[in-house]
């Protein structure tokens, strides 16, 4: 029972994305949200294999 409403909560959030990119690409607006910062440069610092 758990499996199963996982399932539906995930394809829920998935069906809710895709309304929203559909919604902007109809407006004319789809691209990078503005309300997200991201630095041209990023890098990540830490090497995530190191031990």
């Amino acid at each position: 029972a758990l499996t199963a409403a996982l399932g539906r909560y995930y394809h829920a959030v998935h069906a809710h994305s895709l309304a929203r990119l559909r919604l902007r690409q109809a407006a004319g607006i789809l691209g990078p949200a503005t309300d997200v910062v991201a630095a041209p440069g990023y890098q990540m610092e830490a090497d995530p294999l190191a031990p």
